[in-house]
């Protein structure tokens, strides 16, 4: 019954029934229950023990244990005993609340770093990045000799974003590499700005997607990247760089 559900809150199925079974049997022996109910004994015993507790079954102890039911009226004084540790709870909770919800706001919004080595390190960082599927804002050196490790990588990225159509902006530097990378934008899937060495004087790349920014140094010595995981910067980065490519609009040279 819907009724009986709605008490479990202070008795539990098991007392429930024993309960009714109680009060359709009136005054009864163990063994007697046992018998009409299906309940195993202990079970049986078990649930008219705690019944006991709260008021609503009397042992009356004769030569064997007599069970009497109690009237139901006791379920009322259960409820209200219910309700004021409720009250409690909330009046008491409230600071406790507030500690967890900064713990867990903590942990939650704490920056996640990751480290990467090498050059497949390097292809992991894209890896990362394009599994976003979003656009990519990114700062881009491009250099031959750096890249010698990564060319048959490319292939593969290049296919990869124009297959999910992900598109980029990027910021190169206003050199021969650069207007050869800018003059390939629209095979694979771009918008490069090229800004004066002077004015914006590159040393590391950057991509920004979605909640990641990936830091990049391809330099021989130090192949190495970052990948920082966290709306806040990302959020921040993001501003920069549209600072930037609307910055870059007067040195645009499209191929």
């Amino acid at each position: 019954m819907e009724t009986a559900k709605n008490l479990q809150s202070i008795l539990s199925p098991t007392e429930i029934k024993a309960y009714e079974i109680l009060l359709d049997a009136g005054p009864s022996y163990l063994n007697e229950l046992v018998s009409t109910s299906q309940m195993k004994r202990s079970t049986l015993a078990d649930a008219l023990k705690t019944l006991s507790e709260k008021n609503l079954v009397e042992i009356e102890q004769k030569t064997r244990p007599l069970y009497k039911p109690l009237s139901p009226d006791h379920l009322e004084v259960l409820v209200r005993q219910e309700q004021e540790k409720v009250n409690f709870l909330a009046e008491t909770m409230g600071d406790y609340l507030a500690l967890l919800k900064n713990k867990f706001n903590l942990h939650a919004y704490k920056p996640k770093v990751k480290f990467y080595e090498g050059a497949e390190g390097i292809k992991e960082i894209h890896r990362q990045i394009l599994s976003e599927k979003q656009e990519i804002l990114a700062y881009v050196l491009v250099d031959k000799k750096t890249d010698k490790p990564l060319e048959e990588f490319w292939g593969w990225y290049y296919k990869q974003r124009k297959k999910h159509s992900i598109k980029v902006r990027s910021i190169s530097l206003d050199n021969e590499e650069g207007k050869s990378y800018q003059s390939r934008d629209k095979e694979e899937l771009r918008i490069t700005r090229l800004i004066p060495q002077a004015k914006f004087p590159l040393t590391i790349e950057k991509n920004i997607c979605a909640n990641k920014v990936a830091f990049l140094s391809l330099k021989p010595a130090e192949m190495l990247g970052v990948i920082v995981e966290s709306k806040a910067i990302a959020d921040s980065e993001r501003s920069m760089f549209e600072l930037a490519w609307e910055a870059s609009a007067k040195y645009n040279t499209p191929a």
